[in-house]
């Protein structure tokens, strides 16, 4: 009795092979063996199509014409905007520096009880000599500050405006100078114009005051200069 009854279920239950399929089931099988297929096939023609020399030599055409000379420009202009900024450093230097040959054009003058019309003469033509010097060295400066722009319709305001202060005091020390000059051989000596004379003139307290007045702008040379140091490398 237990001998037929396995043997009927054996012969009631059907094997996978025997079970009939729906078509979803046998899509989804045919999906599945062809993704299978089709995965090495594809990686197998983007190899393909990538080692082609014809593609390749235009890849490398590409970035031969277009990409290395892009970055080598943009090197080249970067590096020719650090050289620039860097001279603009070393004409402030040389600009800064022509006020003191002003100054000491008087050292030797205040020693003398009088200033008489040849060396106050001869003592302007070498303050003239020096300031066409200093103008020149000023216009250097303000043409490659403009190196400090990101670009040329966007001015650095602080460097271009800390420039231009800078020199309206380089230019008042100047006057201060010419003036002390004046005064000097005005002191003992008929000028024109009664309201060129200053009767209160000392000499020797005007020159310390002068000094003082150059040793002041020290500071603002070193202050200037830090500026323009610290945006060498800037973009």
């Amino acid at each position: 009795m237990e001998v037929c009854l396995r043997g009927w279920q054996a012969k009631a239950m059907p094997t996978n092979d025997e079970i009939p399929r729906g078509p979803n089931q046998a899509g989804s099988d045919s999906a599945a063996s062809g993704a299978k297929q089709i995965k090495p096939n594809t990686l197998s023609d983007a190899v393909g199509v990538l080692s082609n020399p014809f593609l390749l030599l235009v890849l490398g055409s590409a970035i031969t014409y277009f990409l290395v000379p892009r970055f080598q420009h943009n090197y080249e202009e970067r590096s020719s905007r650090v050289g620039a900024r860097k001279e603009c450093l070393s004409q402030f230097l040389l600009y800064s520096n022509l006020r003191w040959q002003e100054f000491y054009l008087t050292v030797p003058l205040v020693v003398e009880a009088k200033l008489d019309i040849n060396s106050y003469k001869d003592a302007l033509q070498k303050l003239s000599a020096i300031r066409i010097q200093r103008y020149d060295a000023f216009a250097k400066v303000r043409a490659l500050a403009l190196s400090f722009r990101q670009s040329p319709n966007q001015p650095n305001t602080y460097i271009e405006e800390t420039l231009v202060q800078y020199a309206k005091d380089i230019d008042n020390i100047s006057n201060e100078i010419a003036r002390w000059l004046k005064d000097f051989h005005c002191l003992t000596y008929q000028c024109i114009g009664e309201e060129q004379t200053n009767p209160y003139f000392d000499p020797h307290a005007s020159f310390n005051a002068l000094e003082v007045r150059m040793v002041e702008l020290l500071k603002k040379d070193d202050d200037v200069a830090r500026v323009l140091a610290n945006s060498i490398v800037a973009p």
